[in-house]
């Protein structure tokens, strides 16, 4: 069975690839980006933040020096393919140009130029389930330089604003006396912040748009999942996970940053030194579904314990 691909202007993010079936509809940007900026099901909302007025950006002398004059990174919104280790203005590269696309049965290939000065290149490929929502998604980076490269794939996901993010944590094993899990909290962050909900089998994190403090932190991630629930929708991303791999940022394999516009759900690959023309690879996955009123059914869904009185309100709060 074959998706729709139709190309269409969507909104002020020019053309786009809007790929669709029965019960899902996905858009990726082509005229920038690439981004996947909108993921939703057919009788549902948009799960993906749309910077439509292009809030946020980097630019400034050092972009104009490293880059060219004038350069601006935009966030656009929705899901985009980045690489560790994070610093400015490297990371934060321009892509404002178009991005070459093709189909090939229902799996849509982007690539985007080669990024000058960084000299890497990104390969995107996405597939839509002709019959649901599962979204697979696989990151190519390539080495274009004449020098090896140690990086690990960076996948970035901007949610819609005011929901709640939930990240299963691993659990005790019988008669262990070794650590469970490891955290790391960039700057500004508390675990005492008032977004965090901290459960035995899970953390919660709820996007408070009057919350104009940043947070982020990093988990030793081993399920290789976590969830987004918004107005009745759960947003699901899968991510490779291997036990004993050097993963970024002191051992990160899943990270989640949060400010008053949005909340992003971040994947991590492992570091690997690339040589010249050498690949680094990186598959995830997204689904969505339309969940129940009564709250304990979606707990039931996370495989998470029974939800209680307190749970009931952080996820109901609606006093945004």
């Amino acid at each position: 069975m074959q998706n729709q691909f139709e190309v269409i202007q969507y909104r002020n993010f020019g053309k786009c690839i809007r790929i669709s079936n029965a019960v899902c509809t996905v858009i990726i940007t082509v005229d920038v980006g690439p981004r996947i900026i909108y993921y939703g099901m057919a009788d549902g909302i948009n799960l993906f933040r749309e910077d439509i007025s292009r809030q946020s950006y980097e630019c400034g002398e050092a972009f104009d020096r490293f880059y060219y004059p004038g350069a601006v990174w935009y966030h656009y919104g929705g899901h985009r393919l980045w690489f560790t280790p994070e610093q400015s203005p490297d990371t934060y590269y321009p892509d404002n140009d178009k991005v070459s696309w093709s189909i090939e049965g229902n799996v849509l290939t982007l690539i985007p130029g080669k990024q000058i000065k960084n000299e890497v290149q990104y390969i995107v490929k996405i597939e839509l389930d002709c019959l649901g929502t599962d979204l697979k998604v696989g990151h190519e980076i390539r080495n274009c330089s004449a020098r090896p490269r140690l990086l690990a794939p960076w996948t970035v996901t901007q949610m819609a604003p005011a929901g709640n993010m939930i990240i299963p944590l691993p659990q005790f094993e019988p008669e262990s006396l070794a650590p469970r899990q490891k955290l790391q909290l960039w700057d500004n962050t508390s675990i005492t912040d008032a977004r965090f909900y901290w459960r035995k089998d899970s953390l919660w994190v709820q996007h408070i748009p009057e919350e104009k403090e940043c947070i982020k932190l990093g988990l030793y991630n081993t399920g290789g999942k976590a969830f987004y629930y918004k107005e009745g929708y759960l947003f699901t991303v899968r991510f490779p996970f291997t036990e004993g791999k050097n993963y970024p940022d002191g051992g990160a394999s899943f990270e989640m940053y949060c400010c008053s516009q949005f909340c992003e759900m971040e994947t991590l690959g492992e570091e690997v030194c690339l040589l010249p023309g050498e690949q680094a690879f990186h598959e995830i996955s997204f689904a969505l579904e339309k969940v129940d009123e009564n709250i304990n059914h979606l707990f039931i869904i996370l495989g998470l314990n029974h939800c209680g009185q307190e749970e009931k309100e952080v996820i109901k709060n609606e006093d945004y």
